[in-house]
């Protein structure tokens, strides 16, 4: 039985993983590439390797204290999925543990919903006492903005945590997200954009637009790249000036979303992106990436130049001769310069010292960027967002 503890059947782990990728709405299927785990307590035993031959995904099933409870997540070129693995009618379906209270990170979330909630403030400030800034359309754009609450992590050692840096239990004490953050703020922005691709989230979003029935906010069930890039070129930014907060849980944000948002000259861009929490992961130490990943990598850079920067050649004596391969010589610093650079070349200024967010472990996850459009107020605003990332 696929995700016992043993043998793989590999027709049903590709079974599984395909039925997952329709789910997710990918267009293609994964591959289930990992190991199998037995979890007891805070143990983890390690019980034997596995694969299916479909696209690439790394996996990792846990078997809970609870009877029945059988967790898995699954990491794809995009990032995590969380759930339990249902049999039906013979095939494995995804059912998602990702429910609408969003379970997600630990200290490190707080953290930069702080930092963003402090930059919409003084943003705000400037556009209520500057006459001429007065004179432009405010606009908040949450691009992944979630359910509205988040779960705060919890310790509990009668629970097991998955993935313990991206991954928090069932406690059900909440933090405010974004979107909530955003509209709490008085001044506010002259509209709000909320965009959620799942659909339970997206009610939750609802819910929480009718709450605040004085201010003119829009909430869209739609798929982030596609719809800000649409939007980024209708907006009228002789007019309009914008804070787009890019919040994606893995790799889902790509090059071209980001310089379409550049190219408007009228967004000050906050930007999650996924160092730890996904890239590294699928930049392997031992040899480059499948091409499957690899493309996801260049999509998510805008050019494939970082294979020939992070991945060097050199002569290996075996026992069957000299051979030629390739390692990853690039570590989190020279990944995270690479990117910084590639922002800088198409934003007005970008502050030079993103916030690495970090798990308990002091991993880096991710790195909190931020990016200014326009040339005239830039430096303004790059100057508050690096005393921000300072903690002044």
């Amino acid at each position: 039985m696929f995700f016992g503890v043993g043998r793989t059947d590999s027709r049903r782990a590709r079974e599984f993983c395909l039925n997952l990728a329709k789910a997710d709405g990918e267009d293609e299927g994964y591959r289930a590439e990992g190991r199998f785990a037995r979890f007891t307590s805070s143990v983890r035993q390690i019980t034997s390797d596995f694969e299916a031959d479909t696209p690439e995904v790394g996996s990792v099933r846990a078997k809970g204290p609870r009877p029945g409870r059988n967790m898995l997540a699954l990491q794809g070129s995009t990032g995590y999925h969380f759930g339990r693995s249902k049999r039906i009618k013979g095939e494995y379906r995804w059912d998602s543990m990702m429910d609408a209270g969003q379970t997600f990170g630990g200290g490190w979330t707080e953290e930069k919903l702080e930092l963003l909630t402090k930059y919409l403030k003084a943003y705000l400030t400037i556009f209520t006492r500057n006459p001429r800034a007065r004179m432009l359309h405010t606009v908040y754009v949450d691009a992944f903005a979630g359910a509205g609450y988040v779960r705060r992590p919890q310790k509990d050692t009668g629970q097991i945590e998955l993935f313990e840096d991206l991954a928090a239990d069932d406690a059900r004490e909440f933090i405010k997200g974004s979107a909530v953050r955003a509209l709490e703020l008085n001044p506010g922005f002259g509209e709000y954009l909320f965009l959620e691709r799942d659909p339970e989230r997206f009610r939750e979003l609802e819910t929480l637009r009718k709450k605040h029935p004085g201010k003119r906010i829009s909430v869209k069930n739609v798929e982030a790249n596609e719809y800000l890039r649409a939007w980024c070129g209708r907006t009228d930014w002789r007019r309009t000036r914008a804070v787009i907060f890019l919040d994606p849980y893995g790799m889902q944000v790509d090059w071209s979303l980001v310089e379409e948002i550049a190219r408007t000259k009228g967004v000050d861009l906050w930007l999650l992106f996924p160092l730890g929490a996904a890239l590294m992961r699928l930049l392997r130490k031992r040899q480059p990436p499948p091409r499957t990943w690899a493309d996801r990598v260049t999509t998510v850079l805008g050019t494939d130049a970082w294979e020939d920067e992070f991945y060097k050649s050199r002569r290996s004596d075996t026992l069957f001769g000299t051979e030629e391969i390739e390692e990853r010589e690039a570590d989190y610093q020279v990944v995270a310069d690479f990117f910084m650079r590639r922002l800088k070349g198409i934003f007005a200024q970008v502050a030079p010292n993103p916030r690495v967010l970090k798990n308990s472990r002091n991993c880096p996850l991710y790195l909190f960027c931020f990016a200014a459009g326009n040339p005239v107020g830039a430096p303004t605003a790059v100057k508050i967002a690096q005393d921000i990332l300072r903690g002044l």
